[in-house]
């Protein structure tokens, strides 16, 4: 209540369009056309796992726009000597094509593997993902949208930074914690605030939902519906 929340899909991504190449600046160009579409002033990027990376590249390119960044669940680390510029992210896999819309929903399954979700916000995500494609189903994602990231790349984004950042994350995530924070206050040199969801696991907007939106908005960070009061939707 109070805020207008605007999601997206990256390019190569659900319903987008794909391209020939793909880049993290030009997936923050994506979120930055997005906001400017669709916003009446300043925004606050949440970006859950890979989708805040790329807020992180969005806010440093375009710091009239970035009010400020929360991580959810987003492995930002200090690179390693020798391993900057390893790339990160789901490995590239060739589009499979399954037989039935039901053969696929079947065999989705979240990165990294967690305990059960409810099984109804499963499918609906599963569904939602897929396309109908001759006489078969495939993921709407495109495969060479992976592991276009390194720790090094990261790290140059985020020392450009001007705007706050919190970092939000699952108790039992396997990939972040709240050692995430503390590197990533080494990198830009002020500290970093975290909130632990407890019981959550990588995917929290999934398993603990609630949480993560009280978190949210218990990080202070959301404007208020009046920062864009004038909001014209576009045609």
């Amino acid at each position: 209540a109070g805020r207008r929340m605007i999601t997206l899909d990256l390019s190569g991504h659900g319903d987008s369009g794909h391209r020939e190449a793909y880049s993290p600046r030009l997936w923050g160009e994506d979120i930055a056309a997005a906001a400017r579409a669709a916003c009446g002033g300043r925004v606050t990027l949440v970006g859950h796992s890979m989708g805040g990376w790329a807020s992180i590249v969005c806010a440093a390119s375009h710091d009239d726009l970035v009010a400020a960044v929360v991580l959810v669940d987003s492995s930002v680390r200090l690179p390693q000597p020798g391993a900057e510029a390893a790339v990160r992210g789901m490995p590239e896999r060739p589009a499979r094509l399954y037989a039935s819309r039901e053969e696929a929903v079947a065999a989705f399954r979240l990165l990294p593997e967690q305990p059960p979700v409810e099984e109804a916000v499963i499918r609906s995500v599963a569904e939602g993902s897929l396309a109908r494609d001759g006489d078969g189903w495939r993921w709407k994602f495109d495969p060479a949208i992976a592991q276009r990231y390194s720790d090094g790349l990261i790290r140059d984004y985020l020392v450009r930074l001007f705007c706050p950042l919190h970092l939000v994350y699952g108790s039992n995530d396997p990939i972040v914690s709240a050692q995430n924070a503390t590197e990533i206050a080494a990198m830009i040199g002020s500290p970093v605030p975290s909130t632990a969801i407890p019981g959550a696991h990588h995917h929290a907007i999934l398993d603990h939902p609630l949480q993560v939106s009280t978190a949210l908005l218990e990080t202070g960070l959301l404007p208020a519906q009046a920062a864009v009061r004038g909001f014209t939707p576009p045609s």
